[in-house]
């Protein structure tokens, strides 16, 4: 399977993610490091999360049709 990866930084404090978990988003927008602007869905942000909010460097993984595969830390 060929896969894809597209690199990005993230940092969105607690309070704005509530936000997003409520109901008010349901989709992220995310500027790669190559320009690309991509858009992801939150419940894939959950595991990522800490008391604090979500802050790093995260690599996103999918199939060639643009299928989510992973999302992980960097």
């Amino acid at each position: 399977m060929n896969v894809v990866e597209y690199r990005f930084s993230l940092n969105i404090p607690q309070d704005e993610l509530m936000r997003m978990y409520r109901g008010q988003a349901r989709f992220l927008r995310v500027r790669t490091d190559s320009g690309i602007v991509l858009q992801l869905g939150v419940d894939k942000l959950r595991p990522l999360v800490g008391h604090s909010g979500i802050q790093g460097r995260f690599v996103l993984r999918t199939d060639m049709n643009n299928g989510f595969i992973s999302l992980q830390r960097e």
